[in-house]
């Protein structure tokens, strides 16, 4: 077989998939990101007496500030240093599609970005929280925003990374604490804008209503979007 073989798009997604894993375990953010997730079972001994009904949206909030700051830390400087190194130069020289590179990213990081933001949850909610075993369908809800919301701020992360390599942790860590979280606090429509009001508002816990298939409808459709401007710029690059 020759070693010139064109390779589809998700063959070559999975092919970077691995080796950005094997990256990702060898490097230090990992551990960086580990640590941050003890930050929610820490807030929650500050809380007197919790109950589900009562404290659990305050979990929510304060777990949201993780989901909008670990996938830029992991993402962002993955997609970046790939574009500011030139390795894309070399991949694209090869018979390999182009949004595959960042799809690969995506790929590689999202499962440890599941399994982390959602330990952050359900540790907490189990030990912290004598009602626990009461409210499984909020559990379910929320585990439901973790894995949309993940894919969400992936997203939102590898556009802006792919606009701005060089920077492209600080920016997303700027746009997604400051400004996609601050419009999740408008009444208006704008707050439709914000993946993680989306993904905060499905747990059925935070904000004026439940908002589920509505949410999960937004939360696609930003995904798809902001993943659509990472692909539109990768082709343009040379």
């Amino acid at each position: 077989m020759s070693n010139n073989r064109v390779l589809g798009g998700v063959e070559g997604a999975v092919a970077i998939a691995q080796v950005a894993f094997k990256r990702l375990l060898r490097g230090k953010a990992l551990w960086v990101v580990v640590a941050m997730a003890v930050l929610p079972f820490l807030w929650s001994a500050a809380i007197q007496d919790p109950s589900v009904p009562e404290h659990w949206g305050r979990m929510i909030s304060f777990w949201g500030y993780l989901l909008a700051i670990l996938p830029p830390v992991l993402l962002a400087s993955a997609i970046g240093e790939e574009i500011e190194e030139r390795t894309m130069t070399y991949l694209w020289s090869r018979p390999l599609p182009r949004w595959s590179i960042v799809g690969g990213k995506v790929l590689a990081i999202l499962p440890i970005l599941w399994i982390v933001l959602t330990a952050a949850l359900v540790v907490p909610f189990y030990v912290r929280f004598p009602d626990a075993a009461e409210h499984g369908t909020t559990l379910a809800r929320t585990l439901a925003a973790v894995i949309l919301g993940t894919v969400g701020v992936c997203a939102v992360t590898a556009g802006l990374a792919t606009l701005v390599p060089r920077h492209g942790t600080v920016v997303s860590l700027a746009y997604l604490v400051f400004v996609d979280r601050t419009l999740a606090f408008f009444d208006a429509s704008i707050s439709k804008l914000s993946v993680t009001y989306h993904a905060l508002r499905m747990t059925g816990m935070w904000g004026d209503e439940p908002g589920m298939i509505s949410s999960i409808a937004w939360l696609l459709a930003l995904s798809v979007a902001w993943m659509a401007i990472a692909v539109w710029r990768i082709r343009r690059l040379e």
